[in-house]
């Protein structure tokens, strides 16, 4: 396996949740980091957990015209980029009658919008440098029907982003690019903050009632990090295409 010592890696969403989890795990590893997000106050906050030399950067994955900054701009404070982990996401948990228009289209916007632009960003930098990684971020509710429910839009467009993953990855290996896309399961994290609780208590009743009363778990936000570290540190001309990785200790849901 090759060094990520010093390699020069953009993590979008990297102000919380997974993102900050693979932070961590990168700097460990001697990885050049520059995080991403939309609110200032919250990259500082992470780069203070994270301590270390980790550069940030505002941006707002749904705006292209913040993307491309936001790109410029981390590659210039690193010396490069040599690869993009697509961590920015978020969900709700609503009936899809239920589903307000505005959430509808975040959810669109960020998971899917979002990963296309950075994406697009990221190709021409990768290329300059003779090759790279991106690794894109699915979810086990694009398969798993155990998963936490009502979140038929944003499993949806998950699957999308693999779909968009396996297209990305024809045509840019010519360029020395490798595509990876990762499908986590539960993870703690605090992607459920902005949830309508009447809204998750209707998804949790249901979750409870229909799909049995263990679920597998929730797992260390670290692990997913070391799994993107391990992705990211194949030689050239290696990639892993899909990985998915999920908890797997029966839990009670009450």
């Amino acid at each position: 396996m090759e060094t990520l010592q010093n390699k020069a890696i953009l993590i979008t969403g990297g102000s919380s949740g997974l993102g900050l989890a693979a932070a961590r795990v990168l700097l460990e590893r001697g990885a050049r980091v520059a995080i991403a997000a939309r609110r200032a106050d919250a990259l500082e906050a992470a780069a203070r957990q994270l301590g270390g030399d980790v550069v940030t950067v505002e941006m707002d994955v749904a705006r292209k015209d913040s993307v491309d900054a936001g790109f410029a701009a981390a590659t210039e404070r690193c010396g490069g980029l040599d690869g993009v982990v697509t961590c920015a996401g978020l969900t709700f948990a609503y009936r899809i009658e239920a589903l307000p228009e505005e959430r509808l289209r975040h959810i669109v916007d960020v998971n899917l919008i979002g990963t296309v632009l950075c994406c697009q960003a990221a190709i021409p930098l990768l290329r300059e440098r003779g090759g790279g990684r991106i690794v894109t971020v699915s979810s086990a509710s694009a398969r798993h029907r155990n998963e936490f429910p009502h979140m038929a839009i944003y499993g949806a467009v998950k699957a999308a982003v693999e779909k968009f993953s396996l297209e990305l990855r024809d045509e840019v290996k010519r360029d020395g690019i490798a595509v990876t896309c990762i499908s986590p399961g539960s993870f703690v994290t605090d992607i459920t903050a902005n949830f309508d609780a009447a809204a998750t208590a209707e998804a949790y009743d249901l979750w409870c009632r229909n799909h049995g009363p263990e679920s597998d778990g929730m797992a260390d936000p670290r692990w997913f990090g070391e799994a993107v570290a391990h992705c990211l540190s194949y030689p050239p001309g290696m990639a892993v295409d899909f990985m998915e990785v999920r908890p797997n200790k029966p839990t009670s849901k009450r």
